[in-house]
């Protein structure tokens, strides 16, 4: 399911990206969890609403990226002391790409 984050303006979701902030993290995440078996080779992973400009940006990543993300996500989730989802990113590196 498509996620949308809402911030008032652009530069505020290019913060919140610079920042590593944990709930885009976990929307990441999650949707390459429910997408990471599917044939699509680029995928939605979620809208940001921008408020200011009434527009919607659609954030999509190319599956070939899927374990880049996942690794970068991992050093997030640590750094916000996730641990429950630095395990499951744990798992779905260890069953899609250490074979």
């Amino acid at each position: 399911m498509i996620q949308t984050l809402k911030a008032p303006t652009r530069e505020d979701f290019e913060q919140m990206a610079h920042d590593n902030d944990l709930s885009i993290s976990k929307i990441v995440v999650n949707r390459i969890k429910e997408t990471i078996e599917s044939e699509e080779s680029i995928v939605h992973i979620f809208d940001v609403l921008i408020e200011d400009e009434e527009q919607i940006l659609e954030i999509k990543l190319d599956k070939s990226r899927f374990q880049e993300a996942l690794e970068k996500n991992l050093l997030i989730f640590e750094k916000h002391e996730y641990y429950e989802g630095c395990i499951q990113i744990k798992d779905l590196i260890n069953k899609f790409y250490n074979e």
